[in-house]
């Protein structure tokens, strides 16, 4: 009997901020919220902004879109709030943080040997092409059909002037077959048609 009534004691009536429904707790809590879904609910429901303390929030223009958004002052002191949402933040960096601008970069063996803009002119040369070998017309495909870009005139007599051994006019596609004879000069090496 004694235990149970110092239980009550040490209790207290209140009413659930979120839900209106009564309930006990302890003198020592706040007693603001009857369980913890409650609390929950009205956390997610109350807007950035504290009606209490609003010298705590500052509005800043999102460095992609330039929309402003409410952000509280530490977020933007200590971890450098600049933008309004994460698709913003992906957008930025997926444009800013690509090729030597990021930390990660480690430059390609293909970029040391061909130049910067080789996968792009690689790329466009296959484009141009068809897909297929300008010679015997197999298809770009898996394993054994794969095709491949041949320079015209050898990438080795431009020097370091990647930008002119990488023209459109000097990449031609070839299968690989293909390309082995013209290396070998076995086949005369075709000009593309541009």
């Amino acid at each position: 009997m004694k235990h149970t009534a110092r239980r009550q004691y040490g209790k207290k009536a209140c009413v659930c901020e979120w839900c209106g429904a009564n309930f006990e707790t302890f003198k020592s809590r706040q007693g603001r919220f009857c369980s913890k879904r409650c609390a929950a609910r009205f956390g997610g429901s109350v807007s950035t902004g504290s009606p209490k303390k609003p010298e705590s929030y500052r509005t800043i223009a999102c460095e992609e879109c330039g929309k402003p958004f409410v952000v509280h002052k530490c977020m933007t002191e200590i971890r450098n709030a600049r933008f309004c949402s994460r698709a913003c933040k992906g957008k930025w960096m997926g444009f800013r943080m690509r090729g030597a601008a990021n930390c990660n970069w480690k430059e390609s063996p293909a970029a040391i040997r061909y130049g910067e803009n080789w996968r792009y002119q690689r790329r466009a040369a296959v484009a141009r092409d068809g897909h297929k070998c300008v010679i015997c017309g197999m298809k770009k495909g898996k394993g054994r059909s794969k095709v491949q870009v041949h320079h015209i005139t050898p990438r080795k007599e431009f020097g370091e002037d990647f930008v002119k051994a990488n023209e459109l006019s000097n990449l031609v596609t070839l299968c690989i077959k293909c390309h082995r004879r013209v290396e070998r000069h076995l086949l005369a090496c075709p000009r593309p048609l541009i």
